[in-house]
């Protein structure tokens, strides 16, 4: 949230349209504005968020995944673990298929 206020505060709500509408992400522009010497290392910071991001992702919805399948919902090889680590290994192959699908066929 106060991400959002520090870029409403310098940038023009235009500034932000033409940003997002362009191939600069916002926090591209807002640092180019605010801070000109962040700008060369503001992708690395990108970068880390979505690698973030989709480590979460992938811990939370294997798990679901595999909540489902201990339920019944979804086919019982999805609630297997691992014997050691007692990790979700199924599910968490069967969302990293799903993705290269998505990625091949949307």
């Amino acid at each position: 949230m106060l991400t959002n206020v520090a870029y409403l505060a310098v940038l023009s709500p235009h500034e932000m349209l033409e940003a997002a509408a362009g191939s600069s992400a916002i926090a591209v522009v807002f640092a180019q504005r605010a801070m000109p010497w962040l700008t060369t290392i503001m992708p690395l910071f990108v970068g880390a968020s979505v690698f973030g991001s989709i480590n979460g992702e992938t811990m939370g919805v294997s798990r679901l995944t595999y909540t489902g399948a201990r339920e019944g919902h979804m086919p019982a090889l999805l609630a297997m673990l691992h014997y050691r680590n007692l990790t979700p290994i199924p599910a968490v192959l069967a969302l990293l298929f799903l993705a290269i699908a998505f990625q091949f066929y949307s």
